[in-house]
């Protein structure tokens, strides 16, 4: 693993609020929020603030900017559809919530004039972003259980290719479905708390039990397990281009190969663990460097790490 060079910071701002949820980035914005409900606006080259409004609920997902709407669900199972240039509100689209769901929402994902969103209900929705109106809805997943603990179906942040969604829910299933109409292509029953990951031909999914699956991503044929993380508190997984990488509450970083899931390669990042989804980007090169994949890991310390990694000569 090779570090990779980080240039001087850009800028530095202090919104004196205590900040849930992660960063969104779009529409030259900079997009945080807070338990009050609260979402904030800053430019994305200056760090300099635009606006700030309060929503209905606590928000616990990135906000999400494109065009002329940021796009935010709250905890309370609103979406809010606001203005990019002021914050106000455009429209909300308000969804009817179980008695149990799982502390966290889903992110929205923009794609052209569409956001789609998984709920806690079981539901994904297809909302116009300009405004708001319902496009489609499917049930992905329905709890059945006899209990509201054992009801728990919150569809985690969908993964949009080309015309394809995939999805992942607690409790439910894990599948595809159409963007255009919200037709279910395939599902199996599954588990998990985090949304799959998509790779060449393939998904991947970290399920509630820390076992790691791999699916056809055309069909849904499963094609293999790992078992080797169990009661591990895995990160979502993330596809790359030769590897998939998991990341546990003991701080390590693993690196299995996508045709059958074995373990390649480890790394301790933190000894407190690593929780939130990983990114991924090609990063520049310098001058007579080839551009290279960087994966981005922040820790539960609040140090983030950035990786390269390189297939070395088994001979």
């Amino acid at each position: 693993a090779d570090s990779l060079r980080i240039r001087d910071r850009l800028w530095r701002t202090d919104l004196e609020t205590a900040l849930t949820g992660g960063v969104g980035v779009g529409a030259a914005l900079a997009l945080v929020a807070n338990a009050d409900g609260q979402v904030i606006a800053l430019a994305a080259d200056t760090g300099e603030e635009r606006w700030r409004v309060r929503l209905t609920s606590e928000v616990l997902a990135p906000p999400v900017a494109s065009g002329e709407r940021v796009v935010v669900q709250t905890q309370d199972g609103k979406i809010h559809g606001l203005s990019t240039a002021s914050g106000e509100l455009a429209w909300r689209y308000t969804t009817e919530l179980p008695v149990l769901t799982l502390r966290g929402t889903a992110t929205p994902v923009v794609v052209g004039n569409m956001a789609i969103l998984g709920l806690a209900n079981g539901e994904l929705v297809a909302l116009n972003l300009l405004s708001g109106e319902l496009l489609w809805e499917t049930k992905f997943t329905t709890g059945e259980g006899k209990t509201e603990l054992e009801r728990i179906v919150d569809v985690n942040t969908p993964v949009v290719v080309g015309d394809i969604i995939y999805a992942s829910s607690y409790q439910g299933k894990v599948g595809a479905i159409s963007r255009g109409a919200g037709r279910e292509l395939w599902t199996q029953a599954a588990s998990s708390y985090h949304a799959p990951s998509y790779g060449p031909g393939r998904l991947y999914m970290v399920g509630a039990d820390d076992r790691i699956h791999s699916y056809r991503a055309s069909g849904g044929i499963e094609q293999w397990v790992n078992e080797d993380f169990l009661r591990r508190k895995l990160s979502a997984p993330i596809a790359l281009n030769d590897f998939i990488a998991v990341a546990d509450r003991e701080g390590y970083l693993h690196l299995l190969a996508p045709e059958d899931g074995e373990v390649v390669g480890r790394v301790k990042v933190d000894g407190d663990g690593v929780s939130v989804p990983m990114v991924a980007s090609v990063i520049a090169g310098g001058e007579g460097e080839s551009a290279r994949e960087t994966l981005f890991v922040l820790d539960n310390s609040g140090n983030l790490t950035a990786y390269q990694f390189q297939m070395e000569d088994s001979q």
